[in-house]
């Protein structure tokens, strides 16, 4: 979640909005969540911040 938040130059709690509302595939193996870079960079493009 850490390294997905930094490489879209968001928070944490935003990696965990867009997972609760559907917007970022993931995946749950072993209590642990994994996220495709793909996918990533495709919600990042998507909702790209406003400067």
């Amino acid at each position: 979640m850490r390294q997905a938040a930094t490489l879209l130059d968001v928070c944490v709690a935003t990696i965990h909005e867009w997972k609760r509302r559907g917007l970022l595939g993931y995946q749950k193996i072993g209590g642990r969540t994994y996220l495709r870079r793909s996918d990533i960079l495709a919600v990042g493009t998507r909702h790209q911040r406003r400067r």
